[in-house]
């Protein structure tokens, strides 16, 4: 068993419980990658779209910089309507408003929908 010291400065919070025996001839790799920490500030309001001419503004922020999407409704970073996409500096609070047209332009009629936002570190991994 090997034992992985993290670089200065970096955190490591992994852990892992019992045992695993990878088929004779094969290895098994770990890889460590960052990763996003994506805070949500709030929203203006806890119905983002009831069909009337309701405005919700949105605000978070990321503690690394990379692009990002905020997507309404879907499961992933692909999945979903693409509300807004771009690159979003470390610690920036970044501001959205929706509003019906939005909902509207996404297909969605009027209930509860999901607001995801992504963020690609810089090993290319999406964070939520």
């Amino acid at each position: 068993m090997a034992d992985y010291t993290p670089p200065d400065g970096d955190d490591v919070n992994f852990s892992f419980t019992g045992s695993y025996s990878a088929p004779d001839g094969d290895d098994v790799n770990f890889y460590f990658g960052l990763v996003a920490t994506i805070s949500m500030f709030d929203a203006s309001r806890d119905t983002v779209y009831s069909g009337s001419a309701d405005t919700t503004i949105l605000r978070w922020r990321s503690d690394i910089e990379g692009d990002y999407r905020v997507r309404i409704g879907g499961t992933d970073q692909t999945d979903g309507y693409l509300f807004d996409s771009g690159w979003v500096p470390a610690e920036y609070i970044m501001t959205h408003e929706l509003t019906v047209a939005d909902f509207v332009a996404a297909g969605l009629s009027p209930g509860a929908h999901s607001i995801n936002v992504y963020v690609l570190s810089s090993d290319d991994i999406w964070s939520s």
